[in-house]
């Protein structure tokens, strides 16, 4: 029986990370390690365009390390992708070529088109009640670091796809030197114009029944409970929401067993994916 490992490299906006897959006729998919670093390549990407030096050295350590792992399980091919970070870069290029030199992995940069193409495709996998679904008013929510990605399906069809910069890490950002006055995210308002225009553009005649949620955190932390089927309904994702949004980043840490600096991706997430619930 023929096995392939493979492995798979994601450079995202606050942590690169990489899983490794035993690939064979039989059982499909197996997956053997899942490696995370903290690393917020974002906040130079998003504010300056630019990374500095310790953040590409910090990436090339990472790398390497990865590409020693890979060697102890025998992965036959890879494949390193990098998103919204690098896109917003002013020399993505050159840093890659950098990262090539310096580690031998190539990075490619995945457009906003092909990112959001897999996202389509992995939902498609996993969840057997995709394409009845979408029969049906359906949006997706993709909430990166960077940007929020709104897209509409209607009648088994794709409508309409949007890419909006309300991110967690980039809101997050944005609000550090609110945090002594105020935490709450939900009164901001650039977040909520950013979908109102939206709502005008695109959802006017639209009858959304059902909102697909996806980006970290979600199913491994705030709605760990719903993994048997992975649906709510808007009143239970609401209690969650207050239950959730009034709560310190030290305190969501422990309860979800996470690091600090993940949870405090963790509000800034849940308030996008409730403004849009809203509308």
């Amino acid at each position: 029986m023929a096995v392939t490992t493979f492995a798979a490299i994601d450079v995202g906006s606050y942590e690169v990370s990489m899983k490794i897959f035993e690939l064979s006729r039989k059982v499909g998919f197996k997956e053997l390690t899942d490696i995370r670093y903290r690393l917020e390549l974002g906040k130079g990407a998003y504010s300056r365009g630019k990374l500095e030096r310790d953040m590409v050295d910090a990436l090339c350590e990472i790398l390497l390390d990865f590409k020693r792992v890979m060697k102890e399980f025998g992965a036959e091919a890879y494949r390193a992708c990098a998103t919204s970070v690098f896109r917003e870069l002013k020399n993505p290029i050159v840093i890659l070529e950098q990262v090539f030199q310096r580690t031998g992995i190539q990075v490619e940069i995945l457009s906003n088109a092909e990112q959001h193409f897999l996202g389509y495709k992995s939902i498609a996998a996993i969840e057997t009640g995709f394409k009845k679904m979408i029969q049906k008013g359906t949006a997706i929510l993709d909430v990166g670091g960077g940007s929020l990605q709104v897209s509409l399906f209607d009648k088994d069809t794709l409508v309409t796809t949007q890419s909006l910069k309300i991110g967690s890490l980039r809101i997050r950002e944005r609000l550090k030197s609110l945090e002594k006055t105020s935490n709450h995210y939900e009164q901001l308002e650039f977040i909520r114009n950013d979908l109102m225009a939206f709502q005008r553009l695109y959802l006017k005649e639209r009858d959304i029944k059902n909102v697909i949620l996806m980006g970290d955190f979600l199913t491994d932390t705030i709605f760990r409970e719903e993994r048997q089927d992975n649906i709510i309904t808007k009143e239970e994702f609401m209690n969650r929401y207050e239950n959730t949004v009034s709560k310190p980043d030290y305190v969501l840490a422990q309860e979800m067993e996470i690091d600090p600096e993940y949870a405090s991706l963790i509000i800034p997430t849940m308030v996008i994916c409730k403004n849009f619930i809203d509308i």
